[in-house]
């Protein structure tokens, strides 16, 4: 098993479950303060490593497909 080096492995799950709990909901606001509350407290490449490596790729595809629809949007 290969270990991922980043600093997303840091995070708890307890703090990622909030975020797929939103994309789920399709709670896109709420999925928008998490976000900002991690980058507030970890910093935007914490950030972009939990949603590359832990986020992103347990959605499923009309999960991915919202999220991605709704950062068009942005």
């Amino acid at each position: 098993m290969k270990f991922i080096n980043t600093k997303a492995v840091q995070i708890p799950v307890s703090t990622i479950i909030p975020i797929l709990t939103a994309i789920s909901d399709r709670d896109y606001a709420r999925f928008q303060q998490l976000q900002t509350n991690l980058v507030k407290q970890h910093g935007m490449e914490v950030w972009q490593d939990v949603f590359g490596s832990r986020v992103f790729p347990a959605l499923d595809q009309q999960s991915n497909r919202w999220l991605l629809k709704l950062w068009c949007k942005s």
